[in-house]
Order: C-alpha cells, then structure tokens, then sequence
C-alpha cells in the first residue's frame, strides 16, 4: 500500500513540475484530458496503473478502460476491473466522462450510481494523473487519486 501512495505521490509532483508538451499548451487539463481520449482510436486500452482508493472493499488490481467513443465534451469507456479478491470476479461497466465549466474537473458516470468528480492534474500522451474528490484513499494522503497509462498494468 506504501508503494501505491509513493507512485502516486511521486507522478503528481513530477506531473505539476512537467508541463506536457504533446497537448494543447493554451488548453486547460479537462480539455487535454478529451484531446487524449479523442487521440485514441476506438478499441484502445487505458489502465489503471496506480490507485490510491479501494473498489468494494478491496484494493484494485488492474482497471482497463476501453474506448468506444469520445468527442469535444463527452467520451464513453468500458471499464472492465479485476480486484484482489478471489471472491470477485471481474466485472464490466460503462463508464461517461464530461467536460465542466472548471476547465480542470470532469464528472464520471457509472451505468448506475452515483457520480465521481475527477481533478485532472496531468496529461500527456501516454499518461493521465487524477484525484477523485468523492472517494477515501486507503492511506493517511488528502486525497484519492491514480494513475492511468497506455501501458498495462
């Protein structure tokens, strides 16, 4: 658990240090963020690499996000999620992520429940680092947050 909070805590200081040079640089984080999703073809897989929250009581192994669509303000993902449970199998959602009016903060929705607020804090082209304002992170850090890659878990 150490090691998940250090990743994440190392990515985002490095993330606020680096400006990404791939992006849009006059574009705020939400928009680069749809700028990354728009970049991706559909079928592509987004990864989870790091987290810092708990998915139904458990630690989160691995979270594929597979594009289907995406445009200016709204993209759509498959979210497939394998936890460190023998109990839970892998399970399927689709997930929604729109733009706000605060240019760093985008909303996502679950096929059902409730909506999270993400704070985007980096993009780049092959990495996305985020907060999640309605989760509690499993250590002592102020805030839930993770790391999605282009990379595989």
């Amino acid at each position: 658990m150490l090691r998940i909070f250090s990743a994440v805590t190392v990515c985002t200081i490095l993330a606020t240090q680096m400006p990404s040079k791939a992006l849009s640089s006059t574009a705020t984080l939400g928009q680069r963020l749809f700028q990354f999703l728009q970049a991706l073809q559909v079928g592509d897989v987004l990864y989870t690499t790091k987290a810092s929250y708990p998915q139904r009581q458990s630690r989160v192994d691995c979270v594929m996000r597979t594009k289907t669509v995406s445009d200016n303000t709204v993209a759509r993902l498959c979210m497939q999620t394998n936890i460190n449970s023998r109990r839970l199998p892998p399970f399927p959602m689709k997930l929604s992520y729109r733009r706000t009016s605060n240019g760093d903060v985008v909303t996502e929705g679950l096929s059902s429940g409730p909506r999270n607020t993400l704070t985007i804090h980096y993009v780049d082209q092959t990495c996305v680092v985020y907060s999640v304002k309605e989760l509690k992170p499993l250590t002592s850090s102020k805030k839930a947050c993770g790391i999605w890659s282009l990379k595989s878990c």
